[in-house]
């Protein structure tokens, strides 16, 4: 591959380095989920989080007792391939962006949520309150991240220097919006749901939710019109690339929505679409970083086309 992303030679002690860090970063998220599971076996855990937490507690709960270990094949799937490519190509900005902004962010959500219910089982709230803090702050630039790696998908730049420009500037607001929620008086926020806890530095009594709400949506559209000028811009190989990342991702966001239409009626069958999702989600990281390292790809349109057959 030939691009300014991927241009630096890497040496020993760089490929180490990266390998040292994805494998503590892989440990402490095998470990985040042992954890997770001794704490969901404690008697009337959910209703010691929900009191201590709010609404979130028992949010969390749910998660952690199921959902956390299916994302751990995400979690895990980020950090090798983020690993692999940036072993071999240090300046490739879809592998930092996967790597880190994925794989590392999200094990590291993992650590202060798994410590929020921690403290909450011991009755801890102030604990739990910073903790959850730092949460969801992680949380944040979880929102700048994932769309920032698929537009960078799969050269490790953009299309342009107008694209660049924009995308800068949707990473500038939501580092904005991430000091303003890290400020921001009343409970803290969080993608698991209403909290009890107030933010311990609250000292701006601002409503960030449209904001927000406009800045995510405005930012997934971007992340959309990107993709498909890329497609239409690319050559053979870059779309047979993003064909197969599009066809493994399209299934598994299709198993997640009939899982969570059949939840309440069948919910042994919702999970066990969950579980086929999250190891979807995870080919597909592993079919994103075959797709940057190796050209000589199947044609996915004949694998479809026998598959369907």
């Amino acid at each position: 591959m030939t691009d300014s992303g991927t241009s630096a030679v890497p040496t020993r002690r760089w490929r180490l380095s990266v390998w040292g860090v994805a494998s503590v970063v892989m440990a402490v998220a095998i470990a985040a989920n042992v954890v997770a599971v001794s704490l969901t076996r404690q008697p009337g855990a959910e209703e010691a989080w929900s009191r201590i937490i709010g609404p979130a507690g028992a949010e969390m709960f749910r998660y952690m007792h199921f959902e956390m270990h299916v994302d751990a094949f995400i979690v895990l799937s980020s950090v090798v391939v983020g690993a692999v490519i940036l072993s071999r190509y240090p300046r490739h900005g879809f592998g930092w962006a996967l790597g880190v902004g994925w794989g590392v962010v999200l094990t590291l959500i993992y650590v202060p949520m798994v410590g929020a219910a921690s403290a909450a089982t011991n009755e801890a709230a102030g604990a739990a309150t910073w903790l959850m803090w730092v949460q969801s702050l992680l949380e944040s630039i979880m929102l700048i991240t994932i769309p920032l790696a698929l537009v960078l998908y799969p050269t490790g730049r953009m299309i342009g220097p107008r694209w660049r420009r924009v995308l800068g500037g949707f990473v500038a607001v939501g580092i904005g919006l991430l000091v303003v929620r890290a400020f921001r008086s009343g409970p803290v926020s969080s993608g698991a749901g209403t909290t009890i806890l107030d933010n311990p530095l609250g000292v701006l009594d601002v409503s960030m939710d449209q904001v927000s709400f406009v800045f995510e949506l405005g930012f997934v559209v971007f992340m959309v019109v990107a993709l498909i000028v890329r497609y239409i811009r690319g050559d053979g190989i870059e779309r047979q690339q993003m064909k197969w990342v599009f066809a493994i991702a399209g299934f598994a966001i299709l198993l997640l929505t009939v899982s969570g239409f059949i939840q309440d009626s069948y919910p042994a069958t919702a999970d066990a679409l969950s579980i086929v999702s999250g190891a979807l989600g995870a080919l597909g990281i592993l079919a994103i970083g075959t797709a940057i390292l190796k050209y000589r790809l199947y044609d996915i349109d004949v694998v479809i086309s026998k598959t369907v057959t």
